[in-house]
């Protein structure tokens, strides 16, 4: 499994390096608790505040129903706007502070938002210890904890429509990106659809075709682009980006709004079979299951890996793999919030 910087697709985004929004001026919240809590002891009466991005509305629906029926908390859930890594920060800046919030739990994306002023450090919680090796890699900023890792890593990948592979009688897999775009040629020619569904209109999902092509760089790259050495505007990275334009959305293998369709539309016409293919993270699989079974899912829907040169997927921690908790200055609440990161 391949894996390149988490910074890429928040610096894709915003345009900064991952040390542009450090602050050593911040100051800290202390030590971190000690002590165990029962995740499932009475809150009757606490209220705590989730931010959540567009994409994750619905993610955490489950594990707030069971939280309220288990402890009687009321825990409300509020969307921040796209872009989410950006938005975020700008919003702690005017003082509003959550009790909770999913975060990408990466090293160059948590400490966008002042671990050691604005988190409570999490270093002594008992989940901890139950952490794979992966997971146990993840939420910490200078040696101290401050993520919960709640689901696995985003997996990058295709998702494909059975059926419309079927019609362009498709058996067998790319195994690189430009055998992916010459499948996407094939389902445009003896299919008549759409062979990739792409998502202007919430624009984030635009990042993954890139990174597909840039899957096979050195980890030496990204960090040197982490340390201000290399740039977003080197060959390497603009080349993707033409290569994306220009034989993907300008060389018609996507749909037509591809400007102005969602997230939300991706998966309906993933599923309907309106188009062939949709290249994303995990998080597309999460948002197609809000509306549809796992039954159907498992009849109409595909997936393989794919990265630049081979059959091999790549993982990217997103702002849905990690949970933070504010340091509010009210006992209650904080409390309340390592109830909710136990539970």
């Amino acid at each position: 499994m391949k894996r390149v910087a988490s910074s890429l697709a928040v610096a894709c985004a915003l345009g900064l390096t991952a040390t542009a929004c450090s602050d050593s001026t911040a100051g800290g919240t202390g030590a971190a608790p000690t002590g165990s809590v029962d995740a499932t002891a009475s809150l009757k009466g606490v209220h705590l505040t989730m931010w959540v991005a567009q994409n994750s509305v619905a993610e955490p629906k489950q594990v707030i129903d069971a939280f309220q029926k288990a402890t009687g908390a009321t825990v409300t859930t509020q969307v921040i706007p796209d872009p989410y890594e950006s938005n975020v920060p700008t919003k702690l800046a005017s003082g509003d502070k959550p009790d909770l919030m999913f975060w990408q739990p990466t090293g160059s994306t948590l400490p966008f938002v002042q671990p050691e002023k604005n988190l409570l450090q999490l270093d002594n919680e008992d989940w901890v210890g139950k952490l794979g090796k992966t997971e146990q890699g993840l939420g910490q900023v200078g040696g101290h904890r401050y993520a919960a890792i709640v689901t696995s890593p985003a997996t990058l990948g295709v998702y494909y429509n059975k059926d419309v592979f079927k019609k362009a009688g498709i058996t067998k897999m790319p195994t690189s990106y430009a055998d992916l775009l010459a499948t996407a040629r094939t389902v445009r020619a003896k299919a008549g659809v759409a062979p990739f569904f792409e998502v202007g209109g919430d624009k984030w999902p635009l990042q993954w075709q890139v990174q597909l092509q840039l899957t096979d760089l050195p980890q030496s790259f990204w960090d040197k682009l982490n340390k201000n050495q290399a740039k977003w505007t080197d060959p390497v990275v603009v080349n993707a980006i033409k290569k994306y334009k220009s034989q993907v959305l300008d060389g018609g293998l996507a749909q037509k709004n591809y400007k102005t369709a969602t997230f939300v539309d991706q998966g309906k016409a993933l599923l309907d079979g309106s188009a062939a293919m949709a290249v994303n993270v995990t998080s597309l699989q999460s948002e197609i299951q809000a509306t549809s079974s796992t039954a159907e899912m498992d009849r109409k829907l595909g997936w393989f890996p794919v990265s630049n040169s081979s059959d091999k997927a790549l993982y990217s921690p997103d702002q849905t793999n990690g949970v933070v908790a504010f340091n509010t200055g009210d006992d209650k609440r904080q409390t309340a919030a390592r109830q909710f990161l136990s539970f």
